[in-house]
């Protein structure tokens, strides 16, 4: 897995989200779970291999992160989900709000969802502070290898606990897999 720097897209602002107007668009969005606590309801519309969820305010459709996703073809296993890319809106970002939605999504689906194959330093904070929940699990290979449980790292990216000191890590730029699953 790779270490990737972003152009900065602090100032990214989504917009709201409009389900009727996505209806008579023919757009087939479909409000799968409401996180009243948060004020935040996931929108899922899925075309043969690809998702597109958006986690928009109840109060006022807000959208706060929209994710594009495509279907990974296992022979045994969940429906596998990998993140191609997340936006998220400038007035949530800092929150600590990206992990829980990534939680509530893969509960509300019941799916797996696997990382990308290169992370930004955000991508990898979600995946730490994912590694540190003790209501999901985190874990991952190298191609061919073991699997290993993820935990979470001092420097803000997940580890192997039981390997430190070690050369093997998830992001020296060998080919390793991450997964997360409730």
């Amino acid at each position: 897995m790779d270490k990737i720097e972003l152009s900065k897209t602090s100032n990214q602002n989504l917009g709201f989200f409009d389900p009727i107007a996505l209806k008579e668009w023919d757009e087939l969005y479909v409000r799968v779970k409401s996180m009243y606590y948060m004020d935040i309801a996931i929108w899922v519309s899925r075309e043969d291999d690809h998702m597109n969820v958006t986690f928009a305010t109840i109060s006022d459709y807000k959208i706060v992160m929209n994710m594009e996703m495509s279907k990974v073809h296992r022979r045994k296993s969940s429906p596998t989900w990998h993140v191609d890319i997340v936006h998220m809106d400038k007035k949530f970002r800092g929150m600590g709000l990206a992990p829980k939605l990534y939680k509530h999504l893969v509960k509300a689906l019941d799916i797996v969802i696997q990382a990308g194959e290169a992370q930004s330093p955000g991508g990898r904070y979600i995946w730490n502070k994912l590694a540190a929940s003790h209501d999901v699990s985190v874990y991952g290979k190298f191609n061919h290898g073991q699997w290993h449980h993820m935990e979470p790292g001092e420097d803000g990216e997940p580890w192997f606990g039981y390997m430190r000191g070690s050369d093997l890590q998830p992001y020296d730029g060998r080919e390793f897999t991450m997964y997360l699953s409730a």
